[in-house]
């Protein structure tokens, strides 16, 4: 999206990349609003953290159960900002997995 005017970038002292990647995650947080809530509370589904892997298993099975409410290319712009606003960081999850031996005698 282009600055309607040189003085709106001003005023928001954004570039023009940090202005389209604004633009996209209003966009990316009315689609899921539009699709997810329908059925799942805001706050409960923005609470919970998952891996990628997760995020994309959950909206997987939201596909499974209404197969033509979320379209394929919608399924991957919800993940990716499940992803990006709550998701567990790589070395979140190597923590959480990751365990202390004891020495048996």
């Amino acid at each position: 999206m282009l600055f309607r005017s040189k003085e709106a970038a001003e005023e928001e002292n954004m570039t023009q990349a940090e202005w389209e990647e604004r633009e996209q995650n209003i966009a990316n947080k009315a689609l899921f609003k539009k699709k997810c809530t329908k059925c799942h509370a805001e706050k409960l589904t923005l609470s919970k953290k998952k891996a990628l892997e997760g995020w994309q298993e959950t909206v997987k099975r939201c596909i499974k159960r209404n197969p033509t409410w979320i379209l394929p290319a919608e399924a991957a712009t919800i993940t990716d900002y499940l992803f990006k606003i709550n998701g567990l960081k790589e070395e979140a999850i190597i923590k959480d997995t990751t365990f202390k031996m004891k020495k048996v005698k």
